[in-house]
């Protein structure tokens, strides 16, 4: 079974690279979506967590 952080980060890369990959753009382009969806899901994970920690402290 695999823990909860790494989970989070492989869904959020798995996520980003397919939504990514549809479309006629050039390569560079595609990862640099790529990649702003990946820190844009992690930060969302961060901040509701954060929230979650305060409201259930």
């Amino acid at each position: 079974m695999m823990p909860h952080l790494p989970f989070t980060f492989l869904l959020a890369a798995l996520t980003a690279g397919a939504s990514a990959l549809p479309g006629a753009r050039p390569a560079r382009e595609r990862a640099c979506h790529a990649l702003y969806l990946f820190f844009a899901s992690i930060a969302a994970i961060a901040a509701g967590s954060w929230i979650m920690y305060l409201i259930h402290r």
